[in-house]
């Protein structure tokens, strides 16, 4: 294009210089016919460096011409690659825009996994809470369970004794254990429960010791106790106990054994003060089922007793109670105490050398020794306890005693 430009302007100056030349001889030719003078020569001279400055001047506007031709396309490539240059901005920036909006999308998907994420990690956090919570209401529940045991072994000899006029009883050895197992927690704030595994001859209801024999047979592990404790909160003095339980009142060893468990149901009020002449009173209402039958009376034992606490002085207390029990039917207890150590058995002791008590099912019991009714036996302990013990029986003797 350039090129085209330029023949263009050649030819243009061409012409115009042909033009003028021709027009030149013109003018000569008509002078010829006159004399040629100074002046005409000069003309001539002015015409000529007037065509020489009119070329120039027509150079200098090719050139301008050309310059501002090599300007255009100057201007021309820089539009060219500033187009480009815009073009691959836009490419650019369409690729960044698409980048960017994958970034956006792939931010979204992220967010979405955060969201699904945090959900589940609240429902996993409050799943998680929710088992902390009941394994802490477990550990609260174990933290009020009191557990407690303990095994003796020991060695028992025998020799000499008996009555002067009689022969002297044989040597004997004998090695006994005693192994228990307790526990007691509370229920809520108004009930407690427990229980006691202890060995022992089943059949023997005042002792836990369990001698070793019987050609190293396995040896019974027995429910020593099993009861619950109802202690309302607003009623204090008030406790209920029901089961086969420890004593819930005061004793002696005249009428009780210090190894029996009585079974049934005992009801007590009881009050203390600190500060005051009486430190304490108790009534205890007491009700056992001994011997339960389907063909014959049951023996059972209803009682009742005082309980009452004295200050005498700074470092001098008594305590001084009344028991009554009466027992029904009691002559149950004594056919039923036989074979051998007052062993509450059936009667009959067994091969391996001890004793089993009393048989029955789920519906009667009929083993043991029943003579139908029998006279009712009454008996009541009075004692009182100063810092040494000072007993005073209104009546000896009592059941479950050694």
């Amino acid at each position: 294009m350039k090129s085209a430009l330029n023949v263009c302007l050649f030819l243009a100056l061409a012409t115009g210089l042909v033009a003028q030349t021709s027009k030149a001889p013109k003018k000569t030719t008509n002078r010829q016919s006159a004399a040629i003078t100074a002046a005409d020569v000069q003309a001539l001279r002015d015409a000529i460096a007037a065509q020489q400055s009119a070329l120039q001047q027509q150079q200098q506007q090719i050139q301008e011409l050309r310059d501002q031709l090599h300007q255009k396309d100057q201007t021309a490539q820089q539009a060219q690659t500033a187009a480009s240059d815009a073009a691959n901005k836009a490419d650019a920036a369409q690729a960044a825009a698409s980048q960017q909006q994958q970034s956006v999308t792939e931010l979204k998907d992220d967010v979405s996994d955060l969201k699904n994420n945090l959900a589940n990690d609240i429902i996993t956090a409050q799943e998680s809470q929710k088992e902390s919570h009941r394994l802490n209401q477990q550990i609260k529940l174990l933290g009020k369970v009191k557990l407690s045991g303990d095994l003796r072994i020991r060695y028992e000899p025998f020799f000499g004794g008996g009555a002067i006029t009689a022969t002297e009883p044989a040597l004997r050895n004998r090695e006994r254990y005693r192994l228990r197992f307790n526990m007691n927690t509370n229920i809520t704030d108004d009930f407690a429960a427990g229980f006691s595994l202890a060995s022992g001859d089943i059949g023997d209801p005042i002792s836990t010791n369990q001698t070793e024999t019987g050609f190293f047979t396995r040896t019974p592990i027995n429910v020593d106790k099993a009861f619950v404790v109802y202690k309302p909160h607003y009623l204090k003095p008030f406790t209920l106990t029901a089961g086969k339980f420890a004593y819930t009142w005061l004793r002696t060893e005249l009428i009780w054994d210090n190894d029996l468990n009585p079974e049934g149901g005992s009801a007590a009020l009881a009050w203390d003060w600190k500060k005051g002449f009486i430190n304490h009173f108790g009534i205890v209402a007491i009700g056992t089922p001994i011997w339960e039958v389907g063909g014959g009376p049951d023996t059972y034992m209803v009682g009742g007793q005082v309980q009452t606490g004295w200050n005498l002085g700074p470092r001098l207390k008594l305590t001084a109670d009344g028991a009554y029990y009466n027992y029904d039917n009691a002559d149950a207890i004594a056919q039923n105490q036989v074979g051998g150590n007052g062993f509450a058995t059936n009667g009959l002791p067994t091969t391996a050398g001890g004793t089993f008590g009393f048989g029955g099912s789920t519906n009667t019991n009929n083993v043991g020794i029943s003579t139908g009714s029998a006279p009712t036996l009454r008996s009541s302990e009075c004692w009182m306890q100063l810092p040494v013990w000072i007993l005073t029986p209104a009546t000896s003797g009592g059941p479950f005693m050694h």
